[in-house]
């Protein structure tokens, strides 16, 4: 890839890292417009195999994110790119349009291949706790 540029402030050796890089948005401006559209964005073994689809980081740029926004449940982005600094996790906003954005953080080379469908899911849990908080919940809605 790129020269070894000495390490980061975190301890990382920094060579120049590469990111997956594309935008597919279904925001009703951008469709129009013809902007932010590239459907090979949403399938990973489709981003992959495009090397137009990834670009090298600039040397502050330590982080490949991927950041998925939906409205009110139903997709509208999806975002894959390099990042100075990243906050995993995340945010809802609005009030009867529900906007959420969710995002990825990672530090290897074109690590950003996150699948948008599990951006939901908590990071840290194992699937069978995930299970069990499910059926919990169904179980006390159904004794209410």
């Amino acid at each position: 890839m790129g020269q070894e540029t000495g390490g980061d402030s975190d301890g990382f050796q920094n060579e120049q890292l590469q990111c997956n890089y594309c935008v597919h948005s279904r925001k009703n401006k951008d469709v129009s417009e013809g902007v932010k559209h590239e459907p090979d964005c949403m399938n990973h073994l489709k981003f992959l195999s495009r090397p137009d689809l990834r670009r090298t980081c600039t040397p502050s740029e330590k982080y490949c994110v991927t950041t998925v926004t939906n409205l009110n449940g139903f997709f509208i982005e999806v975002e894959r790119d390099c990042a100075e600094s990243c906050e995993q996790g995340c945010e809802q906003h609005g009030y009867g349009l529900f906007h959420t954005e969710c995002t990825r953080c990672c530090r290897e080379p074109l690590c950003n291949e996150f699948d948008g469908r599990h951006f939901y899911e908590p990071l840290d849990a194992p699937r069978s706790q995930q299970l069990f908080f499910i059926l919990f919940f169904i179980a006390v809605a159904l004794v209410l």
